[in-house]
């Protein structure tokens, strides 16, 4: 089979791209039948939605109280920075900028090991 010129000039060989097509197809149709599909019962998916329900759960409970003990020792240490040394107050906020830098930069780097 020749291939011939489309409008811009390049070699086209339509029929061997047609069988070629046709030949993945019958392909793909005989690995679909060689494989069989089992899908998932009612009551195994709503197995795995309690699970992911009850570990989302645990996190939330989790992070929850990590915020509130952080945000009372934070509150607390400002209120006493701020009532006892100016010094000590500005010493907090450095440290709590650092702090945060260093927290975003780790997550940031874990996010992208987890992608690659």
């Amino acid at each position: 089979m020749k291939p011939h010129n489309d409008a811009n000039g390049n070699g086209v060989r339509e029929d061997e791209d047609k069988e070629l097509l046709q030949a993945l197809q019958k392909g793909w149709s005989e690995l679909d039948a060689l494989t069989p599909v089992f899908p998932p019962s009612q009551q195994l998916m709503e197995q795995m939605v309690e699970e992911h329900r009850k570990t989302m759960r645990r996190r939330f409970v989790r992070d929850l109280a990590l915020f509130f003990t952080v945000a009372f020792v934070v509150l607390f240490a400002v209120l006493a920075a701020i009532a006892r040394v100016p010094v000590v107050f500005a010493a907090l906020q450095i440290a709590a900028l650092l702090a945060g830098s260093v927290f975003l930069t780790v997550k940031q780097r874990k996010q992208v090991k987890e992608h690659d």
